[in-house]
């Protein structure tokens, strides 16, 4: 979830182009959030990739890998972010017990070998230099070359099977995306306040770029932010919790925002927002 975390911040840091409205922005409410809904929701797409007849394999590192139905399919790999990637399958023998080999549109030969029983040693062996005597009636054993077919799915057949599942658990897919972009938003949110004090007193970037000295700089490196957040719902959410930021520290500072200053910024938002602060007289 820390990755998540990152990325939602670098998402959140991205000065985004949005078009003017002229209308106060209204925004959907998503209230399900949070580590164990997410845990919920990854549950029930797990349950509906089963249910597809997709069992889990392995986990690793937060990745889970699902093996497919029949084996030319290839593997599905389920990660933290709700992405579904699949895998290339694996040549398949022409002996594997596949029922139709029109699922295949290519293949190939490959040579291996396998250990045949020729007979047991005889005088005449010992003789020739092919055993040695104390080999004597025991079984010859040689290793022959041998030819099979390997197969390919094709591209196509592939491409449609995949599209299938997707559709088939594309509601629970939708939903665990959902919810773990909320709760990657709410925890950035949570965590702003924090992240602006760093940069207040200790200088620290937002976006981790070079330090920034001095407190106006540090200011305007506040405002910056705000102004840079987008006409969204997300966008106004990291709004807000700025203005009340600035509102509890900067505001009572001996370097407030002043009204002009803030009029400044306000005129870079294309949504029209103010600055909701509190300004000094």
């Amino acid at each position: 979830m820390s990755a998540l975390l990152g990325l939602w911040a670098a998402l959140a840091l991205a000065q985004d182009p949005v078009e003017q409205t002229g209308e106060p922005e209204t925004f959907d409410e998503i209230t399900v959030w949070g580590r164990l809904a997410v845990r919920n929701a990854r549950s029930d797409l797990v349950g509906a990739l089963r249910d597809e007849d997709w069992q889990i394999k392995n986990r690793r590192e937060g990745v889970i890998i699902f093996e497919p139905p029949r084996a030319w399919m290839g593997k599905a790999k389920l990660y933290e972010d709700g992405r579904i990637d699949f895998t290339r399958p694996v040549l398949i023998p022409k002996d594997a017990g596949v029922n139709s080999y029109g699922d295949y549109g290519g293949f190939g030969a490959t040579e291996h070998r396998e250990v045949q029983l020729v007979d047991l040693v005889s005088e005449e062996d010992v003789a020739s230099g092919q055993a040695e005597s104390s080999d004597l009636g025991r079984p010859m054993y040689r290793i022959v070359p041998k030819l099979g077919m390997y197969f390919m799915p094709r591209r196509a057949l592939l491409q449609t099977v995949r599209l299938d599942l997707l559709a088939a658990v594309g509601a629970e897919h939708t939903q665990y995306i959902a919810v773990v972009v909320e709760t990657a938003h709410q925890e950035n949110v949570e965590a702003l306040p924090g992240r602006l004090d760093t940069l207040w007193t200790d200088g620290v970037a937002l976006d981790g770029g070079a330090p920034i000295d001095g407190v106006d700089a540090r200011r305007v490196a506040v405002l910056e932010f705000w102004a840079s957040r987008t006409a969204t719902r997300q966008g106004h959410d990291l709004c807000v919790a700025t203005e009340s930021w600035l509102d509890a520290v900067v505001q009572e500072s001996d370097s407030p925002v002043t009204s002009q200053e803030a009029a400044t910024f306000e005129e870079r938002r294309v949504d029209g927002r103010p600055l909701v602060l509190s300004f000094p007289e």
